[in-house]
């Protein structure tokens, strides 16, 4: 079966080869996980840690989240006949980022991957710093559940790594100029 290369994907190759060039050094796009490493030594699955509405909103306007401003979160207004319009309400309401559920889908598929010694994951998320201490407070809380290593968090801005077993969160700002990929 043919891999086919999706633009996230490829995104997130350059941003873990630009801040960990040692650990990425010869990584590729593939499939299950989406970057590979040779040798087995990292493997790393790549989604989107957005909610389903914030993304069918984004899919229709690629500019909502720049027009309303980076602290604001998004969320759908649901009107007889579908979505109607988009309201971003203040962050502390919601932040259009699920995190934990984004963790716990890939979590559930990890047993049907490809082994490797290491196993990552990176979650594309809207920019909402109190979504990285409910997905810290959630592994914390359940080990059981900590299936991957590291857990990459990328806003298109900034990126975070948060080393699992530890608890430890280390920002790497600012990452890849050009293009966002909302």
């Amino acid at each position: 079966m043919t891999n086919r290369v999706h633009p996230e994907e490829v995104r997130a190759l350059a941003v873990l080869r630009q801040i960990e060039p040692v650990k990425f050094a010869g990584a590729f796009n593939a499939d299950r996980p989406d970057i590979q490493t040779p040798g087995g030594r990292v493997g790393c699955e790549v989604t989107r840690a957005i909610e389903q509405d914030v993304s069918a909103l984004l899919a229709r306007d690629r500019h909502a989240a720049r027009r309303y401003g980076p602290h604001q979160a998004m969320r759908l207004v649901h009107a007889p006949g579908g979505p109607r319009d988009a309201v971003f309400p203040n962050a502390r309401t919601a932040s259009g980022n699920d995190l934990v559920a984004a963790y716990e889908r890939k979590r559930v598929l990890l047993p049907g991957y490809a082994a490797f010694a290491e196993q990552d994951l990176f979650l594309f998320m809207l920019p909402e710093a109190a979504d990285l201490t409910r997905l810290r407070t959630f592994l914390q809380a359940n080990p059981d559940r900590q299936a991957f290593a590291v857990v990459y968090l990328y806003d298109a801005r900034h990126c975070w790594r948060l080393t699992v077993s530890t608890n430890t969160i280390t920002r790497f700002a600012p990452i890849l100029k050009g293009k966002s990929w909302l």
